[in-house]
Formats: structure tokens, sequence, C-alpha cells
């Protein structure tokens, strides 16, 4: 009796199993779907169609459709300015095309703004399955969660962290490797802010390592390559690393002349 009890409840899990195991895939199918026409616009020059529109209410026919309206607009917006950034300085690409087909920060920031629009929206498991699906893609461990702005170059990408409360203004650029991440924190903090804040026109160089919820990096700062940071930076900072890290005022070139260090 107890053999036939457990033989019904793992032919029951199974079931339940594959059941979950198709939603991931659905929801997986129509996020690609969402993001390459959403690209698909942005090199055409056209608005995007209704289709996307209905993916979107695919994966959940309780987001409010008029808020799904505005925000596949915004989305569309949004991509091809993401691209248009990125072409500003990196000399590396023939055409627009190239840059919105082909470079995985563009990719990245379309799934990101697909989770997270889920994720305000309550759809948590949606918003987590196609973020880690775009982490898998390449190689950018966004959390849904994230707050990301507009003009948003992601250089290469790969092994770049964003945590769930972290906040990045417009026109921000990060390269590989870079981690915005938290200090030591218990589950019961959960809804703290645990994750810095970026505001706009801040440069992050590689392998650079931004820690805490109270940490701001301020506007028109840059942090070198290699710098851990854990304290808030002034606006127009440039925070180097030379066996411990050291500040400097980018608005006085004097200070820092012979570091040769770029003006973003």
């Amino acid at each position: 009796m107890l053999n036939q009890c457990l033989n019904n409840y793992l032919v029951h899990s199974d079931v339940l199993m594959i059941q979950w195991v198709a939603y991931k895939k659905n929801i997986i199918n129509l996020s690609e779907l969402l993001k390459d026409e959403v690209i698909d616009s942005c090199i055409s020059s056209k608005a995007v169609q209704g289709t996307c529109l209905s993916n979107l209410n695919k994966i959940s026919q309780s987001i409010d459709r008029s808020s799904a309206t505005l925000f596949v607009e915004t989305l569309h917006e949004k991509t091809f300015q993401d691209a248009e950034f990125i072409a500003e300085t990196d000399p590396a690409w023939e055409n627009l095309s190239e840059v919105l087909l082909c470079y995985p920060g563009v990719q990245a920031m379309v799934y990101h703004r697909i989770a997270n629009f889920l994720y305000l929206q309550n759809e948590w498991l949606a918003a987590r399955i196609i973020a880690e699906h775009s982490h898998s893609l390449n190689g950018i461990d966004i959390h849904p969660g994230a707050t990301i702005g507009s003009h948003i170059a992601i250089d290469h990408g790969t092994w770049i962290v964003i945590g769930e409360t972290a906040i990045i203004g417009d026109h921000v650029r990060l390269y590989h490797n870079v981690s915005l991440g938290n200090l030591s924190v218990k589950k019961k903090q959960e809804w703290s802010k645990r994750h810095p804040t970026i505001e706009d026109h801040v440069t992050v160089y590689a392998w650079a390592i931004i820690l805490g919820g109270e940490t701001i990096i301020g506007h028109h700062s840059t942090i070198w390559w290699w710098a851990v940071v854990t304290s808030s930076v002034e606006p127009h900072s440039l925070v180097t690393t030379e066996f411990t890290t050291k500040y400097y005022d980018k608005r006085d070139r004097s200070e820092y002349e012979n570091k040769q260090v770029s003006d973003r």
C-alpha cells in the first residue's frame, strides 16, 4: 500500500514537473519573439507591431493593457537609444544594424526591460526566467528588479553582475566584469536597498566592484578598472587604484594629468 501511494505521488510529481518545464520554455520563447520584434523595428525604423503586445499578454493575461502598450512603445525607443549611445564611442562597428543584432549589451538590455516590466507587474517567476535566459545567452547577469535608465552602453559585458536593488541612471557605460553588488546581508533584509546607485553620465571600467545600498556614485564620475568602492563618491569624481583607492576631482585636470586617463 505504501509503495502504491509513493508511486502515485512520483507520477503526479513528474506531471507537475513537466508542466512547469513547459511553462518555462513558453516564457523563454515568447521573450525571444518580443526581443526579435523590437530589434527588427529599430532596424527598419518602423513602429512595433501588435504581435509584440500580444506576446507580452501571452506571458501574463493579468497585465494592465494600457501599461503594456506604453511599455512596448518605450522599449522600442530605449533600445534604439542604447544602440546609438554604444555607437558614439565604439569604433568597432560598421553600421547600426550590427550593433542592434550582434552586441550582447543591447540584447541583454532588451531582455532586462521585459523582465523588469514583468517584475513590476508582480510576475516574478516569469521575470526571473527571462533574466536567467538572458544571462545564459549573454553572460550578463542583471536581476529583473534592477532599475536602469536610458542610453545604456554595456561594452562586451561578460561577467557583469547587477543586483536587484541597484539603480542606474541615464548615459551610463559599464565594461565587462563590473559588479554592482551588496555587502553581507541576511534574508530578512530582502526589501532593503542593498545595491549601489549609479547616477547619470558615469563610466565604470572593467573589473570594478561597487558594493552597498548606501553607496552612490555621483554623476559624471569615472571608476577605474579594479577599483573597489564601498562608500559614496561625489559628482565628477575619478576613482583609481594604486594599492589603495584614490579619489580625484575630474574638473581639476592638474591633479591627475600625468595619469593619462580618459575624460569619460
